[in-house]
């Protein structure tokens, strides 16, 4: 979603970057549910936990008024979708899902990293002056 002067986001759901993190988080918990991953209890908790984070730090970012925090919790955010994938390696590499279950998850994350790529260069930007954007 492009932000211009005339719109204001007046809540966390709007921003697609959210969006996208809640769309990873189904994603995960749809997979997590699956009879092969119930064998390891320790990497559901692990995956689930990483996807939540990225879900609580684009929306504290958002309504986080300093942008050095709000781009800090942004980072947060991009370093929680990159643990997502990293998990994603363990579980396919340990037999736990079939690889086009592996593709799916990856596409989504993908997404939800890029969205959130985007929003903290925006709040970069503002941060810097360049751009007069609502994060």
């Amino acid at each position: 979603m492009a932000v211009t002067k005339e719109m204001t986001l007046v809540r966390f759901e709007d921003v697609e970057a959210y969006r996208e993190a809640r769309a990873l988080a189904r994603a995960v918990y749809g997979v997590t549910d699956g009879a092969a991953m119930r064998r390891d209890p320790i990497l559901i908790a692990a995956v689930r936990q990483a996807a939540t984070s990225v879900m609580a730090a684009v929306a504290e970012a958002f309504r986080e008024s300093d942008l050095r925090y709000a781009i800090r919790r942004l980072r947060q955010a991009e370093d929680a979708v990159r643990d997502v994938r990293g998990l994603f390696y363990v579980a396919i590499e340990s037999g736990l899902f079939a690889s086009d279950q592996y593709e799916d998850l990856v596409t989504v994350a993908a997404r939800a990293g890029r969205a959130i790529t985007a929003l903290a260069h925006s709040a970069r930007s503002r941060a810097h002056g360049e751009i007069d954007l609502v994060p």
